[in-house]
């Protein structure tokens, strides 16, 4: 599909032999992480993306049949730094997404900004160390998961409580959810 693409970058993605470097951008409170899933550096106007070795993948994650497909991440022989971002870091909730990057097949130089595939929230991360390396599994949970879910507040009675006590504006909110209303009634036509 070449919407979004330009014109350089739709012509590599039907070419013989095309060259795509995915990219992992992950939004922390103290900076975004920019990785490149592959064995170069990946240089664009948002940035630097650092490689990550070959040792990387990107596959469905594996969820419950009521919940949307998520991705999962993996990255190994990375950063100690990295790794130590991803320990003491609060990731859950945060973006992150995962980008396509064209490259020319001549040159390996990267072709127009990358492009978004998918974006999600941070729903877990697993990280694997042995004295040799550090491996980090990343799940993305996509964002409109937000939307199905279950409303943390309800207009009900019990719910106004909580938040201001003694206010009765809400009083009768499960009553006139259920009330039938005929309009216009038989007395306001004069019958």
């Amino acid at each position: 599909m070449s919407r979004g693409l330009t014109t350089a970058q739709a012509q590599a993605a039907i070419a013989a032999h095309r060259q795509i470097l995915p990219l992992v951008e992950l939004y922390f409170n103290s900076g975004t992480l920019l990785l490149a899933l592959g064995p170069w550096d990946y240089t664009s106007q948002s940035g630097t993306y650092i490689h990550t070795g070959p040792l990387a993948y990107v596959k469905p994650a594996s969820e419950s049949a009521t919940s949307q497909q998520g991705l999962e991440i993996g990255m190994t022989g990375l950063d100690p730094a990295i790794v130590e971002l991803a320990t003491t870091e609060n990731y859950r909730g945060k973006l992150g997404r995962l980008l396509k990057g064209y490259i020319a097949p001549d040159s390996n130089s990267p072709i127009g900004e990358p492009v978004p595939w998918f974006i999600g929230r941070m729903k877990s991360m697993t990280i694997t160390e042995d004295n040799a390396s550090a491996s980090v599994a990343v799940i993305l949970e996509h964002y409109e998961v937000e939307l199905s879910r279950a409303a943390p507040m309800r207009y009900n009675d019990a719910d106004q409580q909580r938040l201001f006590a003694g206010d009765t504006g809400c009083q009768y909110a499960a009553d006139t959810a259920n009330k039938i209303v005929i309009w216009p009634s038989r007395e306001a036509q004069g019958g």
